[in-house]
């Protein structure tokens, strides 16, 4: 649709607009790439930039996603085509090709996402067309879905390199604008679909707080932009401590000892960011605090990973390996976070070519348990130490320590976390085990 247009003078959105795009980063940006839906709010954006060129002076491209919808998505790609084609901005054209997994919204919005960013070109800036009632909507749906203290729980003016330059702009500006200049536009049917919770929200919620608090979307603004800036001072003071207290991927419960409570979720962000993870459900992130506030430990699987609030802190580990192994002597093995190594030495009929099995350890002896719970070795450690076997023989790591004590083996590991800490202080073996451990090559060479 194409309101009357009245081109003759700036609008009023165009004057609101033009210290923000006087300025950094908009004045002396590499270029500006403009999400273009085909709707009023973007098209109405793509019109003042063009409009107002002169004040940022960047050059503009605009990128369109067709979402295979029907004959609206086709008149959509149609109408931004024609508008950038008679301003001479630049268009790329992406096509979302759904194949009926998953959320239709939340698969087309991470897949307008990734094109933008894989579109965007080195020093350009990304431009979206959010708006104050986006602003408001957005922020009752992430608190219905759990936010918490360190979740950003609105859009910002600018984050990474997304700019929202209509954000704390009210849409009856940009409708102004839109019939002013007669930006074409159309009207997306789906918008009025109140089985989407953001259509709910914005047809159902927004009115009825609106009829009793007339603008409140501006005030809701100015509260989240301070609540930003707090989260943020937040962040930097967790992040201090993170930086001192993380070591080789195990952030220290001292961590949590030296940050109030408040920094606690703080802290949690980026230990999953450290490891690459998402947050885990909302459930697991309580018993984890839960844990870490009553000094308890415990594990839990995420992402195919598993995570343990262990005795020195939180770290993350391979799942633990469920399937036997078949390795060799002097060759390396990998097991879980480890690659082991281990070399015979003074078994004279032993060939180097000899090999063993590793099995998940399903249990250990009295006083291995008792030895590991003395040295305080870590819950990740305990529970993912294989067993070794040698011809029907089962060894603990700690039985290959002694036996390396007293010169009949050597053991190490090239990758996974450190052990020695954790066995250098036992006693070397004795001629029974000496023994059972000679036996168990000898056998297993026998059966070779």
């Amino acid at each position: 649709m194409t309101p009357q247009a009245d081109n003759r003078s700036k609008t009023p959105l165009m004057k609101k607009l033009r210290p923000r795009l006087g300025s950094s980063p908009y004045v002396g940006a590499n270029g500006l790439l403009l999400a273009v839906s085909g709707g009023m709010d973007s098209m109405a954006l793509l019109d003042a930039m063009i409009a107002m060129a002169h004040v940022h002076g960047a050059p503009l491209r605009a990128l369109h996603v067709h979402h295979g919808t029907g004959p609206f998505a086709d008149r959509s790609q149609a109408l931004v085509e024609r508008f950038c084609q008679a301003n001479g901005v630049p268009l790329t054209v992406r096509r979302f090709e759904w194949n009926g997994a998953g959320n239709f919204e939340f698969e087309a919005a991470a897949f307008r996402r990734k094109a933008l960013a894989q579109s965007r070109r080195d020093g350009e800036w990304i431009l979206l067309a959010h708006h104050l009632q986006d602003q408001a909507e957005t922020f009752f749906q992430s608190l219905t879905r759990g936010a918490g203290p360190t979740t950003p729980a609105g859009m910002s003016l600018q984050r990474g390199f997304f700019l929202r330059p209509l954000l704390d702009i009210d849409r009856a500006l940009i409708a102004d604008h839109a019939r002013r200049r007669g930006t074409p536009h159309g009207l997306d049917p789906s918008n009025y679909d109140q089985a989407h919770f953001r259509n709910a929200v914005r047809h159902r919620v927004m009115p009825t707080l609106r009829s009793f608090h007339e603008g409140f979307e501006a005030r809701l603004h100015h509260w989240l932009t301070d609540y930003q800036a707090q989260s943020r001072a937040l962040a930097d003071d967790a992040g201090a401590i993170f930086q001192r207290r993380c070591r080789d991927g195990v952030l220290s419960r001292a961590a949590f000892a030296e940050a109030k409570p408040y920094l606690w979720d703080f802290l949690l962000r980026f230990f999953w960011e450290a490891h690459e993870l998402p947050n885990p459900k909302h459930g697991e992130h309580r018993l984890l605090k839960q844990w870490l506030a009553e000094g308890e430990t415990g594990s839990f699987d995420h992402q195919g990973r598993r995570v343990y609030c262990d005795l020195d802190g939180l770290a993350v580990f391979p799942q633990p390996t469920e399937r036997a192994r078949q390795c060799r002597f002097s060759e390396e093995a990998p097991w879980g976070a480890w690659r082991f190594l281990l070399r015979l030495e003074n078994l004279a009929e032993a060939r180097q070519t000899g090999g063993y099995t590793l099995t998940p350890m399903r249990g250990a002896a009295k006083t291995v348990r008792e030895h590991l719970r003395l040295v305080r070795a870590p819950l990740r450690i305990r529970a993912n130490l294989p067993a070794f076997h040698f011809g029907g023989q089962s060894f603990h790591y700690y039985d290959l320590a002694r036996l390396e004590k007293a010169g009949f083996l050597r053991i190490s590991h090239t990758a996974g976390p450190e052990l020695k800490p954790y066995f250098e202080n036992l006693k070397p073996a004795e001629a029974p085990l000496v023994a059972s451990a000679q036996t168990g090559i000898r056998r297993g060479f026998e059966l070779e």
